[in-house]
């Protein structure tokens, strides 16, 4: 049911709430019976009854907000829970859950949701913001302003602002770009039309949505002609000819995590050799959890390349037109390849890693786990 059905019937991952909830029903001694004090328990449900009922009118009317059908999805809980014998009640509970999150998404915000092997992509309408946003599990991979005139100004991650903002403009039109990761395609709209710019996307699911005009239009108006080639990047990077690319952009994510098998000292080798003679790679390092910067440096100074990271926090009007903070490491094989940005004061030398460094081989996630408190990592 988990691996064969609910990948094919299911827009989102369902299934573990839903399996809990058959577990819970299966639980030794489960019965399907109702308590013998029901009687004093009426009045009580009669209450709920009606306060269900009353709510489900006042949202069919549209005098309620949709998102306010949790009160009687809850209210039915606490019914089902004076109801019922133990355990019974927690397979109640446990499909409440499955029902709330069911019926929330989709219904709250203006949302189109798929899920392909990879994982659940969602496309939502923020109306505050004036937004449309792709997200895959927690982490939004993309967003474009639903304002005509300014739907094509990169927003997000790549602002004009953020580092991959910064070095799109000062070194995308120097000579063909590799990017590795699509998502809404919003680094498309700093391409120039006379430089080549190929994308490298494992999912095409995703390169369906950022070429479908009606979820984003970024790269239908600004790089029509850039193409997606499919497939694992690593895999297919290394097919390309030697000295290929000017600039390689690592914005590869699953969720919050960048795969960790495009950042071994073997990957990084592969990259530069198919980096010009003064290109150079950058990595898209924002986390939550992670502090990439040393363990990538490590691999830098490993396979004898240097390295420069900046760590961009937006002011608060630079956040309200959509600059997200973002952090950004550079490898180049020395500091002429960075050309003006090697001058550039935010970007600062990074600093390696004390730990091992991360291979094919051997890759310790834990030691580049953010701290935060916690003293004996």
């Amino acid at each position: 049911f988990n691996s064969v059905i609910s990948p094919l019937v299911f827009n989102d991952v369902y299934e573990y709430p839903i399996v809990l909830a058959l577990a819970l029903l299966a639980a030794p001694g489960a019965k399907f019976a109702v308590r013998e004090d029901i009687k004093e328990a009426m009045p009580r449900a009669v209450l709920l009854g009606v306060s269900v009922l009353a709510v489900g009118t006042l949202i069919w009317f549209e005098v309620l907000p949709v998102y306010t059908f949790i009160i009687p999805v809850d209210l039915f809980v606490v019914f089902a829970l004076l109801w019922f014998k133990y355990p019974l009640r927690q397979a109640v509970l446990a499909l409440s859950v499955v029902t709330t999150a069911t019926l929330s998404n989709g219904l709250i915000m203006d949302s189109y949701k798929e899920r392909s092997f990879f994982g659940v992509y969602e496309v939502s309408v923020f109306e505050e913001d004036n937004v449309r946003a792709l997200s895959h599990g927690t982490t939004v991979h993309g967003s474009q302003n639903l304002d005509p005139e300014t739907a094509h100004d990169p927003t997000g991650y790549y602002h004009e602002l953020t580092p991959l903002g910064q070095l799109a403009q000062t070194h995308a039109k120097e000579g063909p770009v590799a990017v590795v990761g699509l998502g809404a395609g919003g680094l498309a709209c700093h391409h120039a039309r006379e430089v080549d710019w190929t994308f490298y996307e494992i999912d095409p699911l995703v390169d369906r949505i950022a070429r479908n005009p009606d979820m984003f239009t970024f790269l239908s108006h600004c790089a029509p002609d850039a193409e997606t080639v499919l497939g694992d990047a690593r895999l297919r990077l290394a097919e390309e000819d030697s000295g290929k690319y000017n600039l390689i952009i690592l914005d590869a994510f699953s969720s919050d995590a960048i795969p960790v098998h495009l950042l071994t000292v073997e990957a990084m080798q592969m990259y530069r050799e198919k980096l010009s003679e003064n290109g150079f790679i950058a990595v898209h390092i924002s986390n939550r959890y992670f502090d990439l910067a040393k363990p990538i440096a490590k691999v830098a100074e490993t396979v004898g390349m240097i390295s420069k990271v900046q760590f961009f926090s937006p002011s608060d009007e630079e956040y309200a037109n959509l600059a997200y903070p973002s952090n950004v490491i550079i490898l180049a094989d020395n500091e002429k390849a960075f050309g003006a940005t090697g001058k550039d004061e935010r970007w600062q030398p990074a600093i390696p890693s004390d730990k091992a460094v991360w291979t094919d081989d051997y890759a310790n996630i834990l030691s580049a786990l953010l701290k935060k408190g916690i003293p004996w990592l």
